[in-house]
C-alpha cells in the first residue's frame, strides 16, 4: 500500500512524491516495488497488474492533480501498460481530522472490449459527473474532472553508471553535464546517465475541482490493489 499526506496550501503547487522523499507532511509509508513472484497470497503468486509502485500528488489555487504508478517500469517503449480485468484498485482520500478513514474511496478497473482495446472505469471521483469510462491512453472528462490511464514515462532519475564508477574510483563520477558521451540521447536511444531513461510505467492521472476536496486539513492519499478472482490476468 502505497500512502502519501498533502497540504492543500494557498501557496504555489508544490510536488509529492512517494518514494522521491519530496514532501510536504511529516510522515509516510514507503512505495513498494517488484513484489510479484516474490510474495505469495494463499498459496496464489500475485501479479504484476497488482504492483504498487507510487503516489504523486499536487495543487494549485483550483486544482488538485493525483498520478498513481503500478506494474512497475518496463524499457519497451511499444508497451500498452499492464491491466488485469479482475484487478480493483482503491484510491482513498481523507480530508478530516481522521487521516485513516477516507471521505472519498474512488474504485478503478480495467477491462477489454470485443476488440480487444483495453479500457479503464472510475467511481465516485470527487467533481465528476458520474463514472468515468473509457479507452486507454485517451483524456477522459466528466464535468470539471479530467481522467486519463496508460503508460507514461517513469520521472525518476538515477545515475546507476556514475555510482558503480564512484565506488570502484573513490571520487564522485555522477553525470555532471562535462562528458557529452553520458548524455542522455535522443528518444529511444539508451540513457549513459539516467538510469530510467526508456522506462514506462503504467499509470492512472486524475484532475479534479480542489472545492469538492479541499476542507481546510491536509489530504491523506493511499492506494490499495487487490484481485477479485485468483490466479493471474
Amino acid at each position: 500500500m502505497g500512502h502519501v499526506k498533502i497540504g492543500l496550501a494557498a501557496a504555489a503547487a508544490a510536488l509529492m512524491a512517494i518514494g522521491g522523499g519530496m514532501l510536504m507532511a511529516d510522515a509516510t509509508d514507503a512505495a513498494d516495488h517488484n513484489e510479484p513472484g516474490s510474495v505469495v497470497n494463499n498459496g496464489v503468486a500475485l501479479n504484476k497488474a497488482l504492483d504498487i509502485a507510487d503516489i504523486y500528488a499536487w495543487n494549485t489555487a483550483d486544482k488538485v492533480m493525483m498520478v498513481y504508478s503500478f506494474a512497475g517500469p518496463g524499457r519497451d517503449i511499444t508497451s500498452i501498460g499492464t491491466y488485469d480485468r479482475d484487478g480493483f484498485y482503491t484510491l482513498n482520500i481523507s480530508n478530516d481530522a481522521d487521516p485513516l478513514t477516507p471521505e472519498f474511496v474512488i474504485e478503478i478497473r480495467f477491462g477489454r472490449n470485443p476488440d480487444g482495446k483495453w479500457g479503464v472505469q472510475m467511481k465516485n471521483v470527487p467533481g465528476a459527473a458520474g463514472t468515468i469510462e473509457g479507452p486507454i491512453q485517451k483524456t477522459l472528462t466528466s464535468g470539471p474532472v479530467k481522467a486519463i490511464a496508460g503508460v507514461f514515462d517513469d520521472p525518476f532519475f538515477f545515475d546507476s553508471q556514475g555510482l558503480a564508477e564512484t565506488r570502484v574510483a573513490g571520487d564522485l563520477r555522477f553525470c555532471n553535464g562535462s562528458n557529452p558521451a553520458r548524455q542522455v540521447p535522443p528518444q529511444g536511444g539508451v540513457g549513459k546517465c539516467d538510469f530510467f531513461f526508456g522506462t514506462n510505467d503504467t499509470m492512472i492521472v486524475l484532475e479534479m475541482p480542489r472545492a469538492a476536496l479541499d476542507k481546510g486539513n491536509p489530504l491523506n492519499i493511499w492506494v490499495r490493489s487487490a484481485r477479485l478472482k485468483p490466479g493471474v490476468a
